[in-house]
């Protein structure tokens, strides 16, 4: 029979986050992971506290509850033995969005308990144990995808009914001119040479020599004005790196295209193929003469499987752009509710929408765009903010986590 101590383990062991550690991998971390026992009614979290690391729940229970304007709350989930929360902080420091509560009342053995990995914790590990970050970023890519498709999937079905009736894509006039998406050019390959490579603009956290050795994996093309990246719609195993020039994120809308943004030289796009089998939510179409390395999930996996430094700051890229996007849809989300809240004030600062049927076209674009931004879409690392991090008290620091890998 488990004692109470390995049941914890065994509930902390059983996240996705460290699904992919072996067990002396896993027993490793375990140990620097700080415990924290919480009465009942006790906060882990509160909102708009700054955050900086991710708890697993080893036993009891807690529940997410988001505090209203009013000062009312909304209870979001009950969490589970096993499950984590705060995730996004650990890799991307913020504030807290929301309270977490212990709900167990104490008794004899039975306590809310938490194992909490702090973002210092991590960057030690990214330093010293790249093959242990590597697997323990790969579970945090893969929890906050499944959050944000998630919460698609769930507000979906509801936000679809602010929006008109669908009606019949109107024939194009006969003066229209053909899709640029049709007079896409062939792109060119690139070797190399120092006349492409000048100019180049690379994403946060990669330098020149990280480059090299990903251009010698992946291929580096040239594209043309025009040229279609990937369509909207089909398919997605590639993400692109953009070095040089601009690409247009397009999606179609009531009839026609919608022009949702510009990425610009040093963004990534469509990262989230990298991970998951989703079809692609937009088209990307280059505006401006481009140069673009190309990284497709084999390649992606493969610099995993390296274990590099140069795997994990990459990989690190992909959690972040990942995170900075379930945070824009949750802005996103916020500005829909607000416009169906407050049409009164709507219809003052935009006197366009006199109307209900305008009204509910506003919303219908929000709602589109917002649908995007829960996928691959609009989201550059150029925007990424400098992170800096304290050690927080009673926490273990870099120097005794660097002697505990070393020693291992």
């Amino acid at each position: 029979m488990m004692t109470i101590g390995e049941i914890e383990k065994a509930n902390v062991r059983s996240s996705i986050v460290f699904s992919g550690l072996s067990d002396q991998e896993f027993d490793l971390i375990y140990g620097t992971m700080r415990q924290r026992v919480l009465e009942k009614g006790e906060l882990l979290y509160r909102q708009g506290d700054p955050g900086d690391s991710m708890a697993v729940l080893a036993d009891g229970g807690l529940i997410v509850r988001v505090e209203r304007p009013d000062g009312s709350m909304i209870d979001i989930e009950r969490v589970q033995p096993g499950e984590i929360l705060g995730e996004m902080t650990c890799v991307s420091p913020s504030v807290r969005s929301a309270n977490v509560e212990a709900t167990l009342e104490s008794s004899g053995l039975k306590r809310n308990i938490v194992y909490e990995l702090d973002r210092n914790t991590l960057n030690s590990i990214q330093q010293n144990a790249p093959r242990i970050a590597t697997q323990i970023l790969g579970g945090i890519i893969t929890l906050v995808t499944t959050r944000l498709r998630g919460l698609d999937k769930r507000i979906r079905s509801e936000l679809l009914a602010l929006a008109p009736p669908k009606r019949p894509d109107p024939e194009p006039p006969p003066s229209r001119e053909p899709s640029r998406i049709s007079q896409a050019v062939r792109p060119r390959a690139v070797v190399g040479s120092e006349s492409a490579m000048k100019g180049i603009v690379l994403p946060p956290g990669l330098d020149r020599a990280d480059f090299d050795i990903l251009s010698t994996a992946c291929p580096l093309r040239e594209h043309a004005p025009g040229f279609v990246l990937c369509k909207e719609g089909m398919p997605g195993t590639t993400c692109y790196i953009i070095l040089k020039g601009e690409v247009e994120v397009i999606r179609a809308f009531a009839g026609g295209e919608r022009l949702l943004t510009t990425m610009k030289a040093g963004s990534i796009a469509g990262q989230m193929a990298l991970v998951d089998d989703f079809l692609r939510s937009a088209t990307l179409r280059v505006s401006e003469a481009a140069l673009v390395l190309e990284v497709s999930r084999q390649d992606f996996q493969k610099l995993l499987a390296a274990s590099t430094p140069l795997s994990v700051r990459f990989q690190e890229q992909i959690a972040i752009a990942a995170i900075n996007q379930h945070r824009a849809a949750i802005d996103r989300m916020k500005s829909v509710i607000h416009i169906v809240e407050q049409p009164k004030v709507v219809k003052a600062d935009r006197p366009a929408l006199g109307s209900k049927v305008k009204l509910a076209q506003e919303v219908a674009v929000l709602i589109a765009d917002y649908l995007v931004g829960l996928d691959e879409w609009g989201v550059s690392l150029n925007d990424l903010e400098d992170m800096g991090v304290e050690v927080p008290a009673g926490q273990i620091t870099p120097n005794e986590l660097r002697a505990r890998l070393r020693s291992s």
